[in-house]
Order: structure tokens, then C-alpha cells, then sequence
């Protein structure tokens, strides 16, 4: 995230960028209490789940169109 830069004085323009930054980035928030869905390639935004196994191991989770699930290690 990358804040405007503060002025010495306060400004409705400054406060207003601010708040829109601080919002924008807010959205790409992972919320506690909340569902967590993915986009796993729809060619927009790819996004992976990646779990660790107890060794330290990694492994990316996916689904196909049918629901089934895969794990491959990273």
C-alpha cells in the first residue's frame, strides 16, 4: 500500500485520497469470519491455496469443474 504524502496542513483533497487508498486496499483483505473463495483461473486473477504440511512441506490446493480435489507439491 502506498499512502499519499502527508502536509503540513489538513486538506479535504489529501484526506479524501487517503481514505480511498486505505478502502481500496481494505478490499483485497482477508476478513475474519468470513468465507474465502479463490479465483482459480478464470483468466482474470489467479489465485492458489497454499497449505504447509507439518513437516514444512508445501502443497497447492485445487478443484476441477466436477469438485474434485488435488494437492501438488510446490
Amino acid at each position: 500500500m502506498r499512502l499519499p504524502i502527508p502536509q503540513d496542513v489538513w486538506s479535504r483533497d489529501y484526506q479524501q485520497r487517503l481514505n480511498a487508498e486505505l478502502e481500496r486496499a481494505d478490499l483485497e483483505n482477508r476478513k475474519a469470519g468470513r468465507d474465502i473463495e479463490l479465483s482459480l483461473g478464470d483468466g482474470v486473477r489467479r489465485e492458489r491455496l497454499v497449505l504447509r504440511s507439518p513437516d514444512g512441506a508445501r502443497w497447492e490446493i485445487t478443484v476441477n469443474n466436477s469438485g474434485t480435489l488435488a494437492a501438488t507439491s510446490l
